[in-house]
């Protein structure tokens, strides 16, 4: 059995903007476990339609440089989405942004994971796979960084 899904938020394109891994040639031993994440998260209007909205998520492993001496690797993977919010802002008119930062990062995510064990493959670390991540926990805990710094 087949039918038609409609979704309230199409996903038209996607973008690799920058791919990049890197071994530490003076680590001893790469330990695969020491993953350090930081994901940033923007959200991109579009200069020729209302309607034309990107996320663009960066997820970097190992950012700092004391990260990266201990675990022997690092990287960085930059992707953007391009959605038609049109459905969405109608239907959602009052929470369509939240809406298509969790959705795009749920879409694009699952790309991101697949960029990194692809650029990690051939490298001395061997094939690295980013966990699984929980996208609403991981926004509330943004929100209220966000609003602590706020705060201040």
């Amino acid at each position: 059995m087949s039918s038609n899904i409609d979704s309230i938020l199409k996903l038209n394109d996607f973008r690799a903007m920058k791919t990049y891994f890197e071994v530490n040639p003076g680590a001893g031993t790469f330990e695969k476990t020491d993953l350090n994440l930081a994901i940033d998260i923007a959200v991109l209007q579009s200069d020729e339609a209302e309607d034309d909205m990107a996320v663009q998520l960066t997820v970097d492993v190992n950012r700092e440089e004391s990260q990266f001496e201990a675990a022997g690797f690092k990287g960085s993977v930059v992707i953007a989405g391009f959605f038609d919010t049109a459905v969405l802002k109608r239907e959602h008119p009052d929470d369509w942004e939240p809406l298509l930062i969790y959705n795009g990062v749920t879409v694009l995510i699952g790309t991101v994971r697949t960029m990194y064990a692809e650029l990690s493959a051939a490298s001395p670390v061997g094939r690295i796979l980013i966990p699984a991540v929980n996208v609403a926990q991981m926004l509330d805990h943004a929100s209220k960084k966000q609003a602590d710094g706020d705060a201040d």
